[in-house]
């Protein structure tokens, strides 16, 4: 099977933040390209892959009302926080760009088709910066994080170990000038330790999709088809569970 390919000559559009020398050399997709293309912003929603229920929550909290604002989420489709946030927002948007770590004949991790599938069939985009013959390894899923940041007007990360590769996300995408939003967690969780290390060096604490909006620009927000209401799930829901689990 022969995927569609984003033109080069697009590529400006796709990554407004890199340089010519930083585009990756190809971009396949299958499903809806115009995720990519949509001016709507596009929140990358990334963490670890052994998410708790506390992550889950947060994951439920902010993914329906960001998806219904019109926002566009950006996710690998790795386990955990990845795929469980790209669920989420299918059944509230098409507006979904699921970014490989592998050639689109080589999708991993396999059990996770399914659920690609779906994504696809709802108008989303599944996409990968490399041929479609590459098989996944730890280079490619380097490359996969610099995509998911570049694509991004926002990286919010969820829930990190001291090692994830999320760590690795949110660094790259500072360094590209995006920002990154951290979510905090117990000091006692190994899963918090990477979120509360980036919030330590500089990353904006969020507890609310409020204070996630703060942090888009007003001319990115003027694009969304409907109108950003400020009434969200309170902020202390999320307190309340973080007081919980350090208590």
């Amino acid at each position: 099977m022969d995927f569609l390919q984003i033109p080069k000559d697009s590529f400006p559009r796709v990554f407004p933040t890199l340089s010519h020398e930083e585009y990756p050399q190809v971009l396949e997709y299958e499903g809806n390209s115009e995720p990519l293309f949509s001016k709507n912003p596009r929140i990358a929603i990334v963490g670890t892959r052994n998410i708790t229920p506390y992550g889950l929550k947060i994951l439920q909290t902010i993914i329906p009302d960001l998806a219904t604002k019109g926002f566009t989420i950006v996710s690998g489709g790795a386990f955990g926080v990845d795929i469980e946030s790209q669920k989420i927002a299918s059944h509230f948007t098409s507006k979904l760009i699921t970014v490989l770590g592998s050639g689109l004949h080589h999708k991993a991790p396999k059990t996770n088709k399914k659920h690609f599938l779906n994504f696809i069939n709802n108008g989303g985009c599944l996409l990968s910066p490399f041929g479609s013959d590459i098989h996944p390894t730890r280079f490619t899923f380097v490359q996969r994080n610099q995509i998911i940041a570049s694509l991004s007007d926002l990286v919010i990360v969820i829930e990190a170990g001291p090692k994830s590769g999320s760590i690795h996300t949110a660094n790259y995408a500072s360094e590209q000038g995006i920002p990154v939003a951290c979510f905090p967690g117990s000091i006692h969780s190994e899963l918090s330790q990477g979120t509360n290390h980036l919030i330590q060096n500089g990353a904006h604490l969020v507890t609310s999709t409020e204070e996630i909006l703060t942090l888009i620009p007003n001319h990115k927000l003027q694009n969304l088809k409907s109108t950003i209401n400020k009434k969200t799930i309170p902020r202390s829901n999320l307190y309340d569970d973080l007081y919980q689990m350090i208590s």
